[in-house]
């Protein structure tokens, strides 16, 4: 999973996350909007922007890593989702 939600947001009781999934997992041909291809922990990854969730905080177990180098691919994949853009 990874967590879309900002952090100013901590006192809630859920975050808002999208799926990452292996590649070799993903569905073919990959949402060019939709579907980020990602390096994550040395292996291809796509975080699936069409498949959002809301977890309890208290699932969360340790930050495993970061995507702050494709955080402007997945705002856009969000804007697509919600406004069409």
């Amino acid at each position: 999973m990874v967590l879309l939600q900002h952090h100013f947001l901590d006192g809630l009781e859920t975050r808002v996350v999208a799926l990452l999934q292996p590649i070799r997992e993903a569905p073919m041909p990959l949402l060019e909007d939709l579907h980020i291809h990602v390096d994550f922990d040395g292996s291809e990854h796509v975080v699936r922007v069409d498949q959002l969730a809301t977890l309890r905080a208290r699932e969360f177990g340790p930050r495993l890593g970061s995507l702050e180098p494709w955080r402007y691919e997945v705002r856009r994949a969000l804007d697509r989702l919600w406004d069409g853009l």
